[in-house]
């Protein structure tokens, strides 16, 4: 960034953020399309081999290839105490990234989305119950290993009530069936 400022660009501050802007979006296209060839088509198969639940596995195996990258940096980040800092503004930002601009983004480009309301409803309560659990740590100003574990349960909890949901929903399609 340093060499391209000022090297490349002799310190202008019009044409550097329009060239950083330019790789942005070269960067998130081949980002785009690698996950669409590798990540997408490898838990759809995985989905189908195992007969998962599209509910459980997007919120197991879809979230774990996405969060993949968060996990290793974030470790990596906090090696050093002063990294452990980084790691969590990191993971607040990029939570916040993917829910505002990325949703908004699939929305944009959907149109009108019918959500189900039930799995919505789940994942808003339990993303509001975690934001929750940040916002205490923020006012207690120290994360304790209590805390960690309660942000793990919460996650787990996310993945047994999806599963209930996903076995609920199958029970009421296979009842049409048979009707």
């Amino acid at each position: 960034f340093y060499s391209l400022h000022f090297c490349l660009m002799k310190g202008s501050y019009i044409f550097t953020p329009i060239i950083i802007i330019f790789f942005l979006f070269i960067l998130f296209f081949i980002l785009s399309s690698t996950s669409d060839m590798f990540l997408s088509t490898s838990i759809t198969k995985i989905v189908e081999t195992f007969n998962i639940n599209q509910n459980i596995a997007a919120v197991t195996l879809l979230a774990f290839g996405n969060g993949a990258p968060d996990v290793i940096s974030s470790l990596v980040a906090s090696a050093e105490e002063e990294g452990i800092q980084f790691s969590i503004n990191s993971l607040i930002g990029g939570g916040m990234f993917v829910t505002s601009f990325v949703l908004g983004a699939v929305v944009f480009r959907g149109k009108d989305i019918l959500v189900n309301s039930s799995m919505f409803n789940r994942n808003l309560i339990l993303y509001l119950i975690s934001l929750g659990h940040i916002i205490l740590i923020g006012i207690k100003k120290k994360i304790t290993l209590f805390d960690s574990l309660g942000f793990i349960f919460i996650y787990i909890l996310n993945i047994l009530v999806a599963f209930c949901q996903g076995r609920k929903s199958q029970n009421i399609e296979s009842e049409k069936i048979e009707m």
